[in-house]
């Protein structure tokens, strides 16, 4: 599948925006481009889902935000290490 990733501020700064191919069940992984800011991250696969979320990383740099793409949605979950 395809996918269009973006990570964008508050400020309308843009941090991400990736387009990237990606074939079932592998993994992709971004560095961290958001400094402690609150971003907004959509992800938009083309022919599928669309998923929008409101992060905002923690202060000591600790959690992850995954995205996972299923058939028919995007879902956005954080961890923490």
């Amino acid at each position: 599948m395809t996918a269009i990733v973006r990570v964008v501020r508050e400020d309308d700064t843009r941090l991400l925006d990736d387009t990237v191919s990606i074939a079932a069940g592998a993994t992709r992984t971004y560095e961290n481009p958001i400094e402690g800011s609150t971003v907004r991250v959509t992800v938009d696969v083309e022919n599928g889902p669309e998923g929008t979320r409101e992060w905002t990383e923690w202060a000591n740099d600790s959690s992850g935000l995954f995205v996972d793409i299923r058939e028919r949605d995007v879902s956005f979950s954080v961890v923490a290490a």
